[in-house]
């Protein structure tokens, strides 16, 4: 057997491993499944009344399953394994820390997969909301959407000391997409000031893809899909970076020499996504604003 089809053998293994301890943790199966559930529930008493019911909420509902199980679930599991010191033994291994990371990000993309599956199969079921227009742009957004917020997910899990630190930073990040950015309350629904701020966070363009390729006829083409694409690419790039950088094999100790180094860039990411979209809106208004002078003249 040859070196390289061994070490193949041996990430197949690790993923397998990664998978079965992260459908071990209760903490991450229950922000991967549990918490998407329950606001499927949620979402469902408020609009089941539309016809069809919830197909104009599916792209959020979609992107809150994605948020539980990247950027709590996976730093969860990551962090307690690192807390039980597996991570100190993986250090030993032969295999790039690339490798042994991909693993862990294989297997909750897979999990996020199976949630988001369930999560379209139980809105189907109990409220008949209809199946996606275009299945293979849904499955090839959420993938898209699942590596952005893995990418802040790492970020997540360099920074957090243990596991209650992962549950405060990673309410940093879903509250306010939540509440203000686009994801819990419909963009059209929020304040004039809401809606600016929105456009600094990942949230707002994750709902944009998964509603284009969910429900539009036009698809992930048209509506902004293209600029809400290159922001999560963006976004999630610069986190995977920044995590990367910060990753730490054991408890204690600092991550980095200059943490908030790398947590800027990150950061840096959202304030170039966020400036982009308003210079785009501004010269949308002055388009719109010149045509309706046109049409008076």
């Amino acid at each position: 057997m040859t070196r390289s089809s061994s070490t193949a053998r041996g990430l197949i293994r690790h993923f397998l491993l990664c998978l079965d301890l992260s459908l071990r943790s209760k903490q991450a199966v229950a922000y991967g499944y549990l918490v998407p559930l329950l606001f499927l529930l949620a979402f469902g008493s408020v609009f089941r009344a539309e016809t069809p019911a919830l197909l104009g909420e599916m792209g959020q509902l979609l992107t809150i399953t994605i948020l539980g199980g990247a950027c709590f679930g996976m730093p969860t599991s990551l962090v307690a394994e690192r807390e039980r010191g597996i991570w100190r033994r993986y250090r030993l291994l032969p295999v790039a820390t690339g490798g042994l990371v991909g693993g862990v990000l294989a297997a909750r993309a897979l999990i996020v997969l199976s949630a988001t599956a369930l999560q379209v199969g139980m809105a189907r079921v109990a409220y008949g909301t209809p199946l996606p227009v275009h299945p293979v742009q849904t499955v090839a957004a959420v993938i898209l959407v699942t590596a952005a917020f893995l990418g802040l997910g790492l970020v997540v899990a360099a920074l957090a000391d243990d596991v209650p630190s992962v549950q405060a930073l990673g309410q940093c990040i879903f509250l306010p997409m939540i509440m203000i950015g686009g994801v819990g309350i419909p963009l059209l629904a929020l304040p004039s000031w809401a809606q600016k701020i929105s456009g600094f966070m990942p949230g707002r363009y994750a709902v944009r893809v998964l509603e284009l390729a969910y429900r539009d006829p036009a698809g992930v083409g048209q509506g902004g899909g293209g600029f809400a694409i290159a922001s999560l690419v963006v976004i999630g790039a610069s986190a995977a970076l920044a995590g990367a950088m910060l990753f730490r094999w054991e408890p204690g100790g600092r991550a980095h020499r200059l943490p908030w180094k790398w947590t800027s860039l990150a950061l840096l990411a959202w304030l170039a996504v966020g400036m982009a979209a308003g210079c785009a809106g501004r010269r949308l208004r002055r388009r719109e604003r010149g045509a309706d002078r046109q049409h008076h003249l």
